[in-house]
Order: C-alpha cells, then structure tokens, then sequence
C-alpha cells in the first residue's frame, strides 16, 4: 500500500513525464486488469469493475492527458474503496 501512495504521489508531481511501466503498475496496483492486445496494435485496455482505462504504448512517457485521466479515475476508485469500507 505504501508502495502505491509514493508511486501516485510520483505521477501526480510530474504528469508529463511519466513512463509508461510506472503507469502501467500503478494501474495493476490498483487492482486493474490488463486485458490482452490483439497483435500490431500498440494500445493496451485496463479493466476494473465500471472503468475502462485504454492507454496507447509508448517507449519514453505516456502523454499527459492520459496521465491526468488516469488519475481522475483512481481518485473515483479510491472514493468507491473509502465508501466500500465504510
């Protein structure tokens, strides 16, 4: 848990410059699956319960639109999470 909360805290400080492997984890860690890719096309499909997160692939950052989506999806899963223990 501790992890997560410093990798977020990572990609929150700098969105436009996030690879895309610590995207990538940050999702899984979140308990997002990554769903196969059909061969030739560089987008991977993260899937979690009501959200779907489609990211394309890209060696060196991932763009930082992507990156703020991302993170407002994981601030509706935290909420959800916060809600669930209640």
């Amino acid at each position: 848990m501790q992890g997560r909360r410093a990798l977020r805290r990572l990609v929150e400080a700098h969105p436009e410059i996030v690879p895309f492997a610590e995207l990538d984890r940050l999702l899984l860690s979140y308990g997002f699956e990554r769903r196969p890719v059909h061969m030739g096309v560089l987008h991977y499909v993260y899937v979690r319960d009501k959200w779907v997160v489609t990211l394309p692939y890209q060696r060196l950052h991932v763009g930082a639109q992507y990156v703020r989506e991302v993170l407002r999806i994981l601030d509706e899963v935290d909420e959800q999470d916060a809600a669930g223990d209640d």
